[in-house]
């Protein structure tokens, strides 16, 4: 579905919430960094890699930024608040490399100053670099497609 169609859903409160993810109460280090990654965000960008083929991809059809720095910059700039709106699952791919998976909350003003909050089912690959455990790729989605 569109930026637009998402958001108009979303202040309205008829965009639909990705099912939870059930809390695994998962003390891994991975674990530790998603929830610390997405409790903000400035976690977020912190938890970002700089590295050049680190790619987000948003929600909307086309919806992407590559480079670490590229991203770190953007989601600086963008006024909206994000935090975990459940809990994370995360898992191992080696010894150096992960996953992740949570329903992050994304709120933002409106011009009218009206908060609108949309869940997102955040999916995100990771890579342990030598300052720790950093964000390679980034795929926002809404709940459903709209028809």
């Amino acid at each position: 579905m569109s930026n637009e169609q998402a958001y108009k859903t979303a202040r309205d409160g008829t965009l639909e919430t990705p099912d939870a993810i059930p809390e695994s109460h998962d003390d891994s280090v991975l674990a530790k960094a998603m929830r610390t990654a997405f409790a903000s965000k400035p976690s977020f960008v912190a938890a970002r890699s700089t590295r050049a083929d680190a790619v987000n991809f948003g929600s909307a059809p086309g919806e992407r930024v590559l480079g670490g720095d590229n991203i770190k910059k953007i989601f600086s700039k963008i006024k909206a608040t994000i935090t975990v709106h459940d809990a994370v699952k995360v898992g191992l791919a080696g010894s150096h490399g992960g996953w992740g998976a949570a329903n992050v909350d994304f709120t933002d003003a409106d011009k009218d100053g009206t908060q609108v909050t949309q869940t997102f089912r955040v999916l995100v690959a990771w890579v342990e670099e030598p300052d720790g455990w950093r964000i390679v790729q980034s795929q926002w989605s809404n709940p459903r497609n709209a028809n």
